[in-house]
């Protein structure tokens, strides 16, 4: 019985999608996380600002900082190729 290779993908896809989500929640934390970090380290500098010269930065700083680094870690994440649907099988040439 021969299988076309439109149900064949569809059985790849179905037996690869408990994996894509274990990695789509790794990707999403691991890019919270640089998210988080990068604030962190943001507010650290900003309090020895504040207690060194008394210089106080807004909160809208750290809004408009952490949309950008939220850009940047989005950007900056390879390898999500594999987590897309359909993306296990080749193209035909």
């Amino acid at each position: 019985m021969a299988t076309s290779e439109g149900q064949l993908a569809q059985a790849v896809d179905e037996a690869l999608e408990p994996e894509r989500r274990r990695a789509m929640r790794r990707w999403a934390c691991a890019t919270a996380g640089r998210v988080a970090v990068g604030l962190s380290v943001l507010w650290a500098m900003a309090l020895a600002l504040q207690h060194i010269v008394g210089f106080t930065l807004p909160w809208t700083f750290f809004g408009f900082m952490g949309s950008m680094m939220a850009a940047l870690a989005f950007s900056q994440s390879e390898g999500r190729d594999h987590l897309r649907k359909g993306a296990s099988t080749p193209e035909p040439s």
